[in-house]
């Protein structure tokens, strides 16, 4: 499966249209690509919030937002402020054009 993670302006059911592709992830089933998904949920909130003293989830699962398939909820601590993000996932089949790119190690001679 591929899984496209967006980052919302904060409230995932808002100003859909605006959010922010952040990454492509492939893996078996969503609950297995959980740690992979929180590592770049991670690097976006360290690249929003350089300041932040340590990101966490909660609420990980299905979305009532129609659009995704999944959800996750991020907070950084940033100094005293604690700031929440809310990032939508939809899932879908592989396809050979996802492998279409040929690998660079491959094109060395």
């Amino acid at each position: 499966m591929k899984y496209l993670i967006y980052r919302s302006l904060g409230d995932i059911k808002k100003n859909i249209e605006q959010h922010t592709l952040i990454g492509v992830e492939f893996g078996e089933d969503f609950y297995s690509m959980i740690s992979p998904l929180m590592k770049i949920i991670n690097q976006d909130m360290d690249w929003e919030y350089p300041g932040n003293q340590g990101v966490f989830s909660d609420m990980v699962g299905h979305c009532q937002q129609e659009r995704y398939d999944y959800c996750i909820t991020a907070f950084a601590h940033c100094g005293i402020d604690t700031v929440m993000i809310d990032y939508g996932i939809i899932e879908q089949p592989e396809t050979d054009k996802d492998y279409a790119m040929p690998r660079w190690d491959s094109m060395i001679n």
